[in-house]
């Protein structure tokens, strides 16, 4: 395996300090480019227990959350849209957008910790070209055996709507999607 390059281990330590998790806990960086006419259909980034195979589990668990950092924005179109809230996001290059797969403080081994709120798809460019790099987030570490893992305490924009959650209180997604300055 070849060693991290100095800056994608800076930005992956920058997303595990921003998501209030351990940089242990993500999948590689994916880069993707999208061309004009090119989308990305609507989809959920988390496994489900039902559907998918165990396998998918077995290193870190399931995907607890996700980050979209925009790289270069197209001219036009190319909006991430979540259509179960009903919310569209322009990135512009250098914004990050975080969110939650699954219901906090629940096993995502469990189908009803799944938050089907998340089904977002990457709408069409239209002009110009959209790249993004995505980082896919797991429950636990990737490396080493959850008995050994714990991530560190999340950060208070993580916290303040964990606990909204957590008291049962009706929150929209929309205020859970945390749009970041990823570029600083």
């Amino acid at each position: 395996l070849a060693p991290t390059p100095p800056v994608v281990g800076e930005v992956e330590e920058r997303i595990a300090r921003l998501s209030g998790t351990c940089a242990e806990q993500g999948e590689p960086l994916q880069v993707l480019r999208y061309e004009p006419g090119q989308q990305f259909a609507r989809h959920f980034d988390f496994y489900d227990p039902i559907t998918d195979p165990p396998e998918k589990f077995e290193a870190g668990g399931n995907r607890l959350a996700t980050i979209v950092m925009c790289l270069a924005e197209a001219e036009e179109g190319g909006e991430t849209e979540f259509d179960q809230v009903g919310v569209r996001f322009k990135l512009a290059a250098g914004d990050g957008l975080l969110w939650r797969n699954l219901h906090p403080h629940c096993d995502g081994a469990d189908p009803h910790s799944l938050d089907r709120r998340t089904s977002h798809a990457g709408r069409r460019v239209e002009r110009g070209e959209k790249w993004v790099a995505t980082k896919w987030i797991h429950e636990r570490s990737r490396l080493a055996p959850p008995s050994l893992t714990r991530p560190p305490p999340p950060p208070p924009h993580f916290a303040a709507y964990m606990a909204r959650r957590a008291a049962g209180m009706d929150t929209d997604l929309a205020w859970e999607l945390a749009t970041l300055d990823v570029s600083a």
